[in-house]
């Protein structure tokens, strides 16, 4: 697929064209397709407007920055992350459930919920499981920040990991799975790998239990990554359920950086 420095270039030439071609015969008539050369400049611009909004929440696009959503593997083996966390009275739940199938899973976790509740965090390195970033805010208008300010809540939630597991995590998941130009720029900043999912659970939004179990089910293949969140009732209630779903489909659970084949942690 083309890049946004791709599109951004083919975009803005051929407006540049348009508005260089309508400067030099002004005193001519002139259109493209019937159009005027300005409107159809204008026209250029607001169809690279759309194109850039709507694929920003297509991150396994590809788009703004190479991105990991699945294993490249034909084997049963998928992997199992959690974002958001970690969450008192939730956490701990989603952790006995894992210990007890002796599955590894890995947490993308915001920095402020680290910074609050170090020694969740430390049982999450302390059990074997990994720890991405997830930003310090995951403000809902993060994605307005300037790279800069995005670059920052990187780096403290870096350092926040890196003081529990001694090591600075190379995973990130952006926030909502939204990538703008601005996101984008503060991945390459800190050099990070950016892992999003092929399976969304959708187990934020108001579903049954049922409904959720089905949808994520019904996607497995090889080398998927399932999405879920520590703080959400299905994870709490119904991971156990879901894992043994996962057992009698025939697929094993692997630690997320075995089956993207990729080094976790700096």
């Amino acid at each position: 697929m083309v890049s946004f420095r791709q599109v951004t270039v083919i975009f803005f030439a051929l407006i540049l064209v348009c508005l260089l071609v309508n400067f030099f015969l002004w005193s001519k008539p002139h259109s493209l397709a019937g159009i005027s050369l300005p409107l159809a400049a204008l026209i250029l611009f607001i169809f690279y407007s759309v194109i850039t909004l709507v694929l920003a929440f297509f991150p396994a696009s590809g788009f703004y920055l190479p991105v990991l959503t699945r294993g490249n593997t034909l084997e049963k083996t998928i992997a199992l992350t959690f974002d958001d966390g970690p969450v008192p009275g939730n956490t701990e739940l989603v952790l006995d459930v894992l210990k007890r199938h002796g599955v590894s899973g890995t947490f993308f976790c915001k920095g402020r919920n680290v910074a609050a509740h170090p020694s969740l965090a430390k049982r999450i390195a302390g059990e074997g499981h990994l720890l991405g970033n997830h930003t310090f805010s995951h403000s809902p208008f993060i994605d307005l920040f300037p790279t800069r300010r995005i670059a920052l809540e990187l780096e403290r939630t870096d350092k926040l990991i890196s003081g529990i597991t001694g090591r600075t995590p190379l995973f990130f998941r952006p926030p909502y799975g939204v990538i703008n130009p601005m996101v984008a720029g503060a991945v390459k900043t800190v050099n990070r790998q950016t892992v999003c999912w092929s399976v969304r659970s959708f187990d934020t939004m108001n579903r049954t239990p049922e409904k959720t179990m089905r949808r994520i089910i019904s996607r497995l293949k090889p080398g998927v990554v399932i999405l879920l969140h520590d703080h959400t009732p299905f994870t709490r209630d119904h991971l156990d359920e879901l894992i043994t779903a996962i057992f009698h489909a025939g697929y094993s659970i692997a630690a997320l950086d075995k089956l993207l084949n990729t080094e976790a942690y700096a």
